[in-house]
């Protein structure tokens, strides 16, 4: 059932279609938290960069054996939690994204501090690292999946009202990355079932190189999403920074500001 909205004579003169309900909420809202959330949207921006950066040379080196590197990487991780803290203000799905980073630090300590153990058993015999392996993957894709879709869910909440095209374009992002990650574990569950050292017929066929070649195919899907939604956050963050900057030059010229 539509609701009825009613119009001031001044919009029926302008011509103007009236306001939404919803209008003044947003307005008081946009007041309280547009400058906010412009300065830390910005801030996760860059913070996205340093976690793709660290994310690069953990791979091309052994982070378990590096210190700095390990440190490092528990740097940016608290960074992305603060990050989120902090945006938590303008909608909660964001603090719930903060605890999921706080999960993925404690799985990704574990893991490493256990790491020295399961590789040199799985020297040993490769069938006792399938498991610990295995579960390790399934967890840091499930809590990366789940912070994916809250960061951006809340990413699309905060602009609805504000700009719908932006924020329609953040739930397609957030579509698309879902699809892929969960395509990812998908295809990537079944090679731990190489290091049992019984290929199935299924490998033996040349179904290994299918699985490798759609999981190229679906880290560079990865890639490209990633770009998507740093170009995303940039505009999200000049967006808001450009909805609160009226609002500070007009608190700038008030009589009392000017004495």
């Amino acid at each position: 059932m539509e609701q009825n909205v009613s119009s001031t004579p001044e919009e029926m003169l302008s011509g103007q279609p009236p306001q939404s309900p919803e209008a003044p909420q947003r307005q008081a809202w946009l007041s309280t938290h547009a400058a906010h959330v412009g300065k830390w949207l910005m801030v996760c921006f860059w913070v996205r960069i340093a976690v793709a950066a660290v994310n690069t040379l953990g791979r091309s080196l052994k982070i378990s054996d590096n210190l700095p590197m390990r440190v490092l990487t528990y740097a940016v991780s608290v960074c992305m939690f603060l990050v989120f803290w902090q945006l938590g203000k303008a909608n909660r799905r964001f603090r719930a994204a903060a605890f999921l980073e706080l999960l993925s630090i404690g799985t990704m300590v574990g893991f490493l501090g256990a790491s020295p153990d399961i590789l040199r058993k799985g020297t040993e015999d490769p069938g006792s690292a399938i498991l610990p392996l295995t579960v390790w993957f399934v967890a840091t894709f499930a809590l990366y999946t789940a912070e994916c879709c809250l960061r951006m869910t809340a990413c699309a909440g905060i602009l609805s009202g504000v700009d719908a095209a932006l924020a329609q374009k953040w739930r397609a992002l957030r579509g698309w990355t879902m699809g892929i990650l969960i395509a990812l574990t998908v295809t990537f569950l079944p090679m731990l079932s190489l290091l049992r050292g019984a290929p199935t017929l299924f490998f033996i066929s040349g179904g290994s190189i299918l699985l490798l070649i759609a999981m190229l195919l679906e880290a560079i899907g990865l890639l490209v999403t990633s770009i998507i939604e740093l170009i995303y956050l940039y505009r999200s963050a000049k967006l808001f920074k450009a909805l609160a900057q009226p609002r500070t030059e007009e608190k700038s010229i008030r009589p009392e500001n000017l004495m």
